[in-house]
């Protein structure tokens, strides 16, 4: 079972916001690999309230509705034949 990054104290992937590009696979795969990295190195600079602040942050509301919106609009569609 998956824990809580909040109750772990590390980051899991629902918590990062790392946006990478590369030309082929491996390209993004080592630009995400480095980002992660230095995400984390960075995370374990900061004072132990900012840390504890960045890793139990909120998903802003407009994201967790389109989430919802499409989830529902996927279950809705799956009866139509297109």
């Amino acid at each position: 079972m998956r824990k809580d990054a909040r109750a772990s104290g590390r980051p899991s992937a629902s918590t990062l916001d790392i946006v990478v590009q590369g030309e082929s696979f491996g390209d993004v795969h080592r630009a995400l690999r480095e980002a992660v990295t230095t995400y984390v190195e960075d995370g374990d600079a900061l004072p132990a309230a900012d840390c504890a602040r960045l890793l139990a942050r909120r998903v802003p509301w407009l994201v967790r509705f389109g989430f919802a919106a499409r989830l529902v609009w996927s279950l809705v569609g799956r009866g139509r034949d297109d």
